[in-house]
């Protein structure tokens, strides 16, 4: 069945290209924050999740994330782990890691939705990192 409501949520999601319409779409918010966003994630790198929550979730991420910071580089990366996705966004303004953390209840409760949770960490050499975790294997009722 093509509008099988339970094809949503297991279809496998790609999620580079998630990222790059998120990049597209804040192109005019980091050329305003003289920033830009590089995308590293593999081409294929897939995650089992609802895409419009995954895009809802990671784009408030990276609205924060430039918002937050300017005239940096803000680079996405994944990381697979057995049945989990790790994103991580980082930048090299460590500044802005207190301002984030304000920001993180509410991106907290939309991964625990798709099964996952929000990490942050900070170095003064090396800037903020966020890990974002995705659950790959959403179970569906």
């Amino acid at each position: 069945m093509k509008n099988d409501p339970t094809e949503r949520l297991t279809a496998k999601i790609l999620l580079k290209h998630v990222v790059s319409q998120l990049a597209d779409s804040f192109m005019p918010l980091t050329q305003e924050r003289h920033s830009f966003i590089v995308n590293h994630v593999s081409p294929k790198v897939v995650v089992g999740n609802d895409e419009n929550l995954l895009s809802l979730t990671l784009g408030s991420l990276l609205k924060n994330v430039i918002l937050l910071s300017r005239e940096q580089c803000i680079h996405i990366h994944s990381t697979l782990s057995g049945d989990c996705t790790f994103i991580q966004v980082s930048c090299n303004d460590a500044r802005f890691y207190n301002n984030l953390q304000g920001k993180s209840a509410d991106l907290q409760r939309a991964a625990e939705k798709m099964g996952g949770c929000i990490s942050m960490s900070c170095d003064e050499r090396t800037g903020t990192t966020i890990a974002f975790s995705v659950a790959n294997n959403l179970k569906v009722a």
